[in-house]
């Protein structure tokens, strides 16, 4: 490594950028945000309910082919902690399917 890439300096932290990368990794330690309730802008009636999403991510998370650290699927590669949530999508090994009623019943 040269002096250059040695010397780069953080301009969050102020510390030399090869000392601050470690941080940068740390995020992935973090648990994901809770969500009860449809982001700002989506539209409820195309989510899965509360107790499919964690139906489906408890089937995910018994999967060997869930990317542990990163949460994506080998066989589709989509983040499961997202796609759990729609009601329309289904498990490219048939591990679990369609939500046909979502949230549009009134089912949280």
């Amino acid at each position: 490594m040269d002096d250059f890439v040695k010397n780069l300096i953080d301009p969050r932290s102020g510390r030399r950028l090869i000392e601050a990368l470690p941080d940068a990794f740390a995020i992935q330690d973090l648990p994901p945000p809770p969500m009860d309730e449809a982001p700002h802008g989506v539209e409820p009636s195309i989510l899965a309910s509360k107790k499919e999403r964690n139906a489906r991510m408890d089937i995910c998370n018994a999967c060997p082919s869930l990317r542990r650290i990163t949460k994506l699927c080998a066989e589709c590669n989509c983040v499961m902690p997202a796609k759990t949530w729609l009601a329309m999508v289904e498990c490219p090994q048939g591990k679990w399917g369609k939500s046909l009623k979502g949230r549009a019943n009134g089912d949280t």
